[in-house]
């Protein structure tokens, strides 16, 4: 889901009392910032983003191919599903890479 508006002239909403599919997904929306999975498809690519507290799961399934990191008190395992072996190197700081595909405030953007 996208959303995006923008304008310089002031509108009035017509349903301002949340008749709109927009407004009843993230009302009844039970998101929590801190645990969440996100899906994402991108033509043949697949992209799972599991996050709960401070541990991470990312996959990127492209072609047959699959690349998983695990990101997990400050470390970073990557895994290799051909070999069945991982890496694992220390973080400094966490990233969230699916900042900007989920609100972070949802009380706000309703």
């Amino acid at each position: 889901m996208f959303l995006c508006g923008c304008t310089s002239k002031e509108v009035s909403v017509s349903h301002p009392n949340g008749k709109s599919l927009t407004y009843n997904f993230f009302k009844t929306c039970k998101y929590d910032e801190n645990k969440y999975t996100l899906k994402l498809k991108n033509g043949d690519r697949d992209i799972t983003v599991i996050h709960s507290d401070n541990k991470t799961y990312y996959e990127v399934v492209d072609n047959n191919v699959k690349i998983i990191t695990i990101e997990k008190d400050n470390f970073k395992y990557k895994l290799n599903t051909i070999d069945k072996s991982y890496t694992k190197e220390s973080i400094d700081d966490y990233t969230d890479y699916a900042l900007g595909y989920i609100p972070s405030d949802l009380k706000k953007l309703k």
